[in-house]
Order: structure tokens, then C-alpha cells, then sequence
């Protein structure tokens, strides 16, 4: 009975590390690649855009509350635009509104982590049209 415990478990293990991407990324079809760099099988995977710039995967999603009212290019009339801004501005940014007390952007910084805005100002950083150095 033991033995077949055994068994039915290596088996499990095994198949699920068949299933596993391989340790170099996928190649998507428009050019950019994904990579798992802390070998953790997912929370470090990022995205590479054909410029370079490195995403973090989900990035896109925590970003899309910040698309209701910034528009989902990163420009809008009504708000402050975000494109145009650098990654190391919108973690600045990000971090002042989490610190400070008040006001519809504190109560929305508040709920990321310091990794979570990182990866918002990454993905923002990368649109068409926004900054991706850090000179500003």
C-alpha cells in the first residue's frame, strides 16, 4: 500500500514538472519573451518588450485601476496624464500619495505594496509615448 503511494506521488511530481515552462522563457510571436528571474516558478516572471524594458507579469492588471481615471494610454484631460513620466517619477509618486494622508490617490496607493508599484511604474513607463528613462 505504501509502495503505491509512493508511486502515485513521484508520478504527480513528475508531470507537474513536465508541465513547468523551461528555465529560458517563452518567445511570443510579437517579439517579446517572458522569464522567471528568482526561479520561484512565477512571482518574479516578467515580460520583455521589443524595446527592452522588463515588465513584470501582471502589471497590466494592477495598472488598469489607474486607467479608470489617468485613460488607458496613461493620458486624460481630466487628471494628470501619466504618460510621458519615468518609472523611477511614478514609484516617487506612488510612494508620497501612500505616505500622505487624505485625498482619493492616498486611499488608492495605500492598497500596493512596494513591489506592486514598481510593477505599475514599469508597465506605465513602457506605454507608447512614455518615459522610459529616468532623467526627469
Amino acid at each position: 500500500m505504501k509502495a503505491k503511494a509512493v508511486t502515485t506521488l513521484l508520478f504527480a511530481v513528475s508531470l507537474l514538472a513536465a508541465c513547468g515552462s523551461d528555465a529560458f522563457g517563452d518567445s511570443d510571436s510579437d517579439g517579446s519573451s517572458t522569464h522567471d528571474n528568482t526561479g520561484s516558478g512565477g512571482t518574479g516572471t516578467v515580460a520583455v518588450s521589443p524595446a527592452g524594458t522588463l515588465i513584470p507579469d501582471g502589471a497590466r492588471q494592477l495598472a488598469a485601476q489607474c486607467f479608470q481615471c489617468h485613460g488607458t494610454d496613461g493620458r486624460n484631460d481630466a487628471f494628470e496624464s501619466l504618460a510621458g513620466e519615468s518609472e523611477r517619477e511614478l514609484i516617487s509618486e506612488m510612494h508620497e500619495m501612500r505616505n500622505e494622508k487624505g485625498g482619493i490617490m492616498h486611499y488608492q496607493a495605500r492598497g500596493y505594496s512596494d513591489a506592486q508599484i514598481r510593477a505599475i511604474a514599469a508597465y506605465i513607463a513602457s506605454l507608447p509615448g512614455g518615459g522610459s528613462h529616468d532623467d526627469d
